[in-house]
């Protein structure tokens, strides 16, 4: 406790004014860095530039903690395969108990994706559905369907026969369709943690 104060009293007065405020966000630029969210999604950084805003008021964030942070993105460039993209959906997205949607599967097809899976309606039915992705103006990805078949059978023409949306078919917990990921130390391809520049 003595050596502490002792410490804190010799700190010149611009550093002691520092250590006494409040922490905020902190801003970060990645390059080449794989993002890992667990051990099958990973997020390929190409470049980010953004912020660390602390989880808890007056802590900073620390890379290694990712519970400390969560991720402020201003611009940036990222890939993901169509396995982790797969991986997200079924790990974070839906899951939860009474999802619709389970064992999901990703491909690309043309300029769009295609999704495949089963459908929960009291007994699990298959069902692909094809896709045209598109971005909002606030940066979200949306995922609009251009057909759909369940069980083999095409039903995006009779959805529109009796104006059904796929909300209706496929009831999803609020909020579900708008997540964020879990902070993660990131590991670059070198294999080394919490690098986020070029050198790797």
């Amino acid at each position: 406790m003595f050596l502490a104060l002792l410490v804190a009293a010799q700190l010149p007065p611009i550093l002691a004014r520092a250590d006494s405020a409040g922490m905020g966000p902190v801003e970060t630029e990645m390059r080449n860095v794989d993002y890992r969210v667990d051990d099958r999604v990973v997020l390929r950084i190409h470049y980010l530039r953004g912020a660390l805003v602390p989880t808890v008021s007056g802590q900073a964030p620390w890379f290694e903690d990712p519970s400390s942070f969560t991720l402020s993105i201003d611009s940036a460039d990222v890939a993901i395969t169509t396995a982790s993209l797969g991986a997200l959906l079924n790990g974070y997205v839906f899951r939860y108990d009474g999802s619709p949607l389970k064992s999901l599967e990703v491909r690309i097809r043309g300029d769009g994706l295609e999704l495949s899976g089963k459908l929960d309606k009291g007994v699990d039915l298959p069902f692909t559905m094809r896709a045209a992705l598109s971005v909002t103006r606030d940066g979200r990805l949306r995922l609009r369907p251009t057909s759909m078949r369940v069980a083999g059978i095409g039903v995006r023409g009779l959805m529109s026969t009796f104006s059904i949306e796929l909300d209706d078919m496929v009831k999803v917990r609020g909020g579900r369709g708008r997540w964020a990921l879990p902070a993660a130390p990131t590991t670059c391809t070198s294999g080394r943690t919490g690098c986020a520049s070029e050198s790797c």
